[in-house]
């Protein structure tokens, strides 16, 4: 054993002595087993959903989250319709509501539109004080307000005047923030 002791091994080219090797080799098992046992830990994951669900529809029945509309010409109205989830276990009081429009031009503006209604959210024609402007993007303010749990529904109707540029248009609704 004594000779055991003063034996060395030469590792990458450093001589140690077997009985530091075998000390050192103890400790790492001892440390090993330890982890565990100093080491006890817990978890948890979530996922979470949004607390206001939105979805679109063209006939008030098929929900989704995008519709096509059919092609228009200046002048000829058309209506959609949004429902919106409250998923959460209190009201939602006077959230603000945008609807946003832009076109495939860039040049958006609320002369586009001879009337532009979201019942249930502003009964205000977009002529009026309730449309605004920005860098070619037309964008109409509403509130909303849910209790707890409350599913509401609501129809966006829009006309096209009579000169609008011809372009494609995209319509979003959006409860902000």
């Amino acid at each position: 054993m004594n000779k055991l002791m003063k034996k060395k091994v030469n590792v990458f080219g450093k001589e140690f002595s077997v009985f530091a090797i075998a000390v050192v080799s103890m400790m790492v098992l001892a440390s090993a087993a330890l982890v565990p046992y100093i080491s006890n830990s817990v978890g948890a994951g979530v996922n979470v959903d949004s607390p206001i669900a939105m979805y679109i529809s063209t006939d008030n029945s098929t929900w989704g989250i995008w519709v096509d509309l059919d092609n228009m010409v200046g002048g000829e109205n058309t209506t959609f319709y949004t429902k919106i989830v409250n998923n959460l276990n209190k009201s939602i009081d006077n959230k603000p509501f945008n609807v946003t429009i832009t076109n495939d031009n860039g040049d958006a503006t609320c002369e586009d539109f001879t009337n532009f209604t979201l019942d249930g959210v502003s009964e205000a024609p977009v002529l009026d004080s309730n449309c605004f402007e920005d860098n070619g993007t037309v964008i109409i303010p509403g509130g909303e307000s849910l209790d707890a749990g409350e599913t509401d529904y609501d129809s966006v109707g829009f006309e096209f005047a009579l000169n609008v540029k011809p372009s494609g248009y995209e319509i979003s609704t959006q409860i902000m923030n």
